[in-house]
């Protein structure tokens, strides 16, 4: 049987200067190789609390489900471990995630700037609502349902603005061959309209977030300049 805390705690645990596990924020979301792995608890807002065990346990396995797709990091983790799994192994990293408690959300968020939420959704509108849709559903299987993203609603945004600025291809599987990749934004958008955008994007559909800073998207701009893909 596949070790599950050891498994996922590795990316998705913060770490202390030295190298250690922060346990108190145990799989809580981390910041790894230029990607920021998201929560994996059951907080509704940030985590896997919409998620059920079975949503887990394909997402695992194939590297899509209803709600998202896997890219990055976490499609190399896919790809040459988790996909190769078998089913009972997938099925039990799922059933102990779904075990934890999500911590509570408790912080209030500020409203988005009116003239940042009109630009934003403008820009959405135009580059993103063909695939994602104008509610913000995607398409199961296929395009991510922003509304409903652990990564859109992260508290570190670091790969929701990586993906707009780089973009990203998701894994490819043998249970789900096409591997969808969503284009590079950052050569025709500028800071500011990559944050209002994503400011957008965080805070429709009934989601909430702390809105992105064009600081925040220049920092990431720079440190991702000479990354690989």
């Amino acid at each position: 049987m596949v070790d599950g805390p050891a498994h996922c705690g590795a990316c998705h645990t913060p770490k202390t200067l030295l190298g250690g596990d922060r346990t108190d924020q145990y799989l809580q979301g981390a910041n790894l190789q230029g990607w920021s792995a998201p929560d994996i608890t059951n907080n509704r807002r940030t985590g896997l609390g919409s998620w059920t065990a079975d949503d887990v346990a394909l997402y695992l396995k194939t590297g899509h489900n209803r709600a998202t797709a896997a890219t990055g990091p976490m499609a190399e983790a896919v790809e040459l471990s988790t996909s190769r799994m078998k089913d009972e192994d997938t099925k039990a990293i799922a059933t102990y995630l779904k075990s934890l408690p999500g911590n509570r959300d408790e912080a209030r968020l500020a409203p988005v700037d009116a003239n940042v939420m009109a630009a934003g959704g403008a820009i959405y509108r135009d580059q993103c609502s063909a695939c994602h849709g104008i509610e913000g559903k995607g398409v199961p299987h296929l395009f991510p349902a922003l509304a409903e993203s652990t990564m859109v609603h992260s508290n570190d945004p670091t790969t929701a603005i990586r993906m707009v600025l780089r973009g990203a291809r998701s894994v490819g599987t043998k249970a789900e061959p096409t591997a969808p990749g969503m284009p590079s934004y950052g050569w025709q958008l500028d800071d500011r309209q990559v944050a209002a955008v994503l400011s957008f994007v965080r805070n429709s559909w009934g989601g909430a977030a702390a809105p992105i800073d064009a600081a925040e998207v220049t920092r990431v701009r720079s440190d991702t300049a000479l990354r690989n893909d």
